[in-house]
């Protein structure tokens, strides 16, 4: 059984809902008929909200995830998920910064996370520019929807990314029938 943690925003919008949901479908498909399945756990991203982000919280949870729950993979997405986020501790609104990456020891997979620049939100800072890249170089794959924050990404950093069509977007060819 392969063991993926997936960080997202569970059960507050339709939108982001639909997008952890499809791609956890995708993954299941596509899945080699050799593996025996996935499980998942379910890691609202309000577990790091309810803290501001606390580093030692979330050291401590991606710590547990490992040494307890011993999961394979932990996957960020789908939704927006970055955004600048002043009120938290780190600056931003995900749990990462470089002291709490360097705790992940699985591969880190961002799918198709969105930089929120609509309905005004605030554009990153300087500091969750440079979260953002930490989170990037940290990960195995790291992925931006095609909404426009593959543009906003290059306007502050030269490393590649993978452009992604929203997660809400996938669906299976069956559903049409």
């Amino acid at each position: 059984m392969f063991k993926i943690a997936q960080l997202g925003s569970f059960h507050r919008n339709i939108g982001d809902n639909v997008a952890i949901y499809n791609i956890r479908q995708k993954m299941i498909d596509l899945q080699p008929s050799d593996k025996q399945g996935i499980s998942w756990i379910n890691l609202d991203i309000r577990t790091f909200h309810n803290r501001d982000n606390n580093s030692d919280h979330a050291k401590g949870v991606f710590r547990d995830l490992q040494e307890n729950h011993n999961i394979d993979m932990l996957l960020i997405g789908g939704g927006g998920l970055i955004e600048n986020k002043t009120s938290y501790k780190n600056g931003w609104k995900l749990p990462f910064t470089k002291e709490v990456l360097s705790e992940i020891k699985v591969p880190i997979v961002v799918f198709a996370a969105g930089i929120n620049y609509f309905y005004n939100f605030e554009t990153l800072s300087e500091i969750s520019k440079q979260e953002v890249i930490n989170l990037c170089e940290a990960s195995s794959l790291f992925s931006l929807r095609n909404d426009g924050s593959i543009e906003i990404f290059k306007t502050f950093s030269d490393l590649e990314v993978e452009e992604l069509p929203d997660p809400g977007l996938l669906f299976d060819h069956d559903i049409f029938k």
